[in-house]
């Protein structure tokens, strides 16, 4: 099961860093960003902007402080996946039908992974899959990628609002987003749950060889190929190579 860093409950009257915020037409058609072929693509976005200037005040009026208020697009964790995933193949071989990749580099994308999923990767954000608050899948924040929003639409915003982090991890994301020096200390995922959830999914998704059998492999790769035209004849016989 992955790590749970949503809060159970959630607070309807107010918003914080870290809020998950659903894209409706309105949102998603203010939001000011250079790349609006994503704002156009992402269903959710998350909140970045400090939870201290998200407090309405009487003395601005009612307002908060953020004039802007700073988002980040969730994007697909998948598609993160297998643009690292193809940085690690071997390039060109089977005429990219299968994905081979040496153990070796098998390790260092594990260990990658594990980096990101425990939210240890300072340039990304992970949020797992959580059905019960809608979100239906794993999602990454690239927090290099920030968007715009007027305070203007404070009321859209909370309306919208669909689940928020937990406490610690709100602090964690502050903490990434604001580059601190200071480490927040998270919980992690049980180690070898993730080990086991990141080998499965390296394992459905590639062959891994050792570095002799990727020789092996490109050496007789025209004879394989010409004997196993297709992706599901091709795979079992790479690994019976030896």
């Amino acid at each position: 099961m992955p790590l749970q860093i949503l809060n159970t409950e959630q607070d309807t009257q107010s918003l914080f860093q870290g809020d998950i915020i659903f894209l409706n037409d309105v949102i998603r058609g203010n939001l000011i960003s250079l790349y609006q072929d994503r704002v156009n693509k992402a269903e959710f976005a998350i909140i970045l902007t400090q939870s201290c200037d998200l407090v309405k005040r009487s003395e601005l009026g009612n307002k908060c402080k953020a004039q802007l208020i700073h988002m980040g697009l969730l994007s697909a964790f998948d598609d993160y996946f297998f643009n690292d995933l193809s940085k690690y193949c071997e390039k060109g071989l089977f005429e990219n039908k299968v994905r081979i990749i040496d153990e070796g580099k098998a390790q260092k994308l594990q260990n990658s992974l594990e980096k990101l999923l425990n939210n240890n990767n300072n340039d990304h954000f992970f949020i797992p899959e959580d059905s019960g608050k809608g979100l239906t899948s794993h999602y990454i924040v690239d927090l290099r990628d920030q968007c715009l929003l007027s305070y203007e639409y404070f009321e859209e915003i909370l309306r919208n609002k669909r689940c928020e982090l937990e406490e610690i991890f709100r602090a964690k994301l502050g903490y990434m987003v604001s580059q601190l020096f200071s480490r927040i200390g998270t919980k992690d995922w049980n180690k070898k749950e993730l080990e086991n959830t990141i080998k499965g999914l390296i394992n459905a998704n590639s062959i891994i060889l050792s570095k002799d059998k990727v020789r092996i492999a490109r050496q007789k790769e025209s004879e394989l190929l010409s004997q196993y035209p297709l992706p599901e004849q091709l795979i079992p016989a790479i690994k019976q190579l030896s």
